[in-house]
């Protein structure tokens, strides 16, 4: 099993070594900060965070000024320009000069943009309503990967706390009784047994731990995730 994981990660590697065109990566040595993977915050604060750092949501949200920008140029339009006009004249006759000035403003009886403002209006509204799928969508993801990873934070403490250190003291006390021959070679050895099995079950629950926790530090931002329509 060991060699099959590190096969899988050499094979990571190279993919991410030709996605990056960077042939000189390498793999580096994992070690596991079991107290930083439990130092996340609370699930209000988190969704807020991943909220907030969402591109998805911030292009939206910018996408949302841009309608209501326009909704109040189509409705300025509506609204008619005043036209001026003013002249200078002399009279021969009299040699007077007669200054005239003209103010004219349409009356938008009929045309007073209706349909620029209805269609303007509408992109608004689809608008936040593609914003609220969104924040929906991005929630109920968070909701079912901030699950997985308080799962995996029970597992891990219940086995860190209590299944691993009575498994290692089982094995201490069969190692010391079959030293002294109160017991058989197969019961220290299933004792021995017991223990591994644990600890790998351990670093199964601190791979579903870290993965869902480095999940939530990207914002739900992983390959092959796309955020539900609708």
């Amino acid at each position: 099993q060991r060699r099959q994981a590190e096969a899988r990660l050499q094979a990571r590697w190279r993919r991410l070594a030709n996605l990056t065109q960077n042939t000189a990566l390498v793999a580096p040595t994992v070690e596991v900060d079991v107290e930083r993977l439990v130092q996340h915050a609370s699930w209000e604060e988190t969704k807020a965070r991943v909220l907030m750092a969402s591109p998805q949501i911030a292009e939206q949200v910018a996408a949302i000024e841009k309608a209501k920008c326009e909704v109040a140029y189509q409705r300025a339009m509506a609204v008619p320009d005043l036209n001026t006009q003013f002249s200078v004249q002399y009279d021969d006759a009299t040699g007077d000069t007669v200054a005239g000035v003209q103010i004219g403003m349409p009356i938008p009886i009929w045309n007073r943009n209706q349909g620029g403002i209805g269609r303007a209006a509408a992109e608004l509204t689809a608008s936040r309503r593609r914003l609220d799928s969104l924040e929906r969508g991005l929630s109920r993801r968070l909701a079912d990967t901030y699950g997985q990873y308080e799962s995996a934070l029970v597992q891990v403490e219940a086995v860190q706390q209590d299944v691993l250190p009575s498994a290692e003291e089982n094995l201490r006390l069969a190692k010391e009784s079959y030293g002294a021959g109160e017991i058989t070679y197969l019961e220290m050895l299933t004792a021995q047994r017991t223990l591994f099995q644990v600890s790998l079950e351990y670093l199964a629950a601190l791979n579903q731990l870290s993965e869902s926790s480095q999940l939530l530090e990207g914002c739900l931002i992983a390959e092959g995730t796309v955020l539900p329509e609708g």
